[in-house]
């Protein structure tokens, strides 16, 4: 009997520290696996041009073409900015403007000239519950080395105010990656248009 009570202490004992060990690992493992999680979520936004020059010859206009790629949005998502600097290093003044030529939002393709660049910026400041903005910080840039930046702003506040909308897109988000997991969420193609002034 004697030798049964010190079989179960011992017996208890080891558990005990086996238990232990166990919760230690488990809690080693879930900090860093949260570690890790917190430092890698990010909006996957990009765009593949960060500065544009441009010089003129002979009364040209200068087009560059950016493409931007949105794919990581959610309620309450650290404000996004990004921004092309744009310099002119001509000898004449330069006009300085955009266009938004098309948006693709999940399935949905919208393009000119059906819709025109300010009914595309319309419908991406307005019809979703997140908001997508470009801005030109200059619109005429002075000789040799006048610059602008034309920069884009998502946002998506947690507290919008429509929450049905909030869960409509989250929806609609996660039924999108699940048919199409290669695919971009929302794409939008803008014209960046550089005329010389004389």
């Amino acid at each position: 009997m004697e030798k049964n009570k010190d079989a179960i202490k011992i017996l208890k004992k080891s558990m005990r520290l086996k238990v232990l060990l166990l919760l230690g690992i488990m809690l080693t493992f879930n900090t860093f696996a949260w570690f890790v999680y917190s430092n890698t979520i990010n909006n996957t936004i990009s765009t593949y041009v960060k500065a544009w020059r441009i010089e003129f010859e002979s009364g040209e206009e200068i087009i560059e073409l950016i493409e931007f790629e949105i794919d990581d949005l959610y309620p309450g998502m650290t404000e996004y900015t990004n921004f092309i600097n744009v310099v002119n290093y001509g000898d004449t003044s330069a006009s300085l403007s955009y266009e938004i030529v098309d948006i693709k939002i999940l399935t949905d393709t919208y393009s000119s000239p059906t819709y025109s660049s300010s009914v595309l910026e319309g419908m991406l400041l307005n019809d979703y519950p997140f908001v997508i903005e470009f801005s030109l910080s200059e619109t005429v840039l002075p000789p040799l080395i006048g610059t602008s930046d034309f920069t884009v702003t998502v946002n998506w506040p947690y507290e919008g105010g429509n929450d049905a909308e909030d869960t409509q897109w989250g929806h609609d988000s996660y039924s999108f990656k699940e048919l199409y997991p290669a695919e971009t969420e929302i794409v939008i193609n803008v014209k960046l248009h550089a005329n010389q002034v004389n």
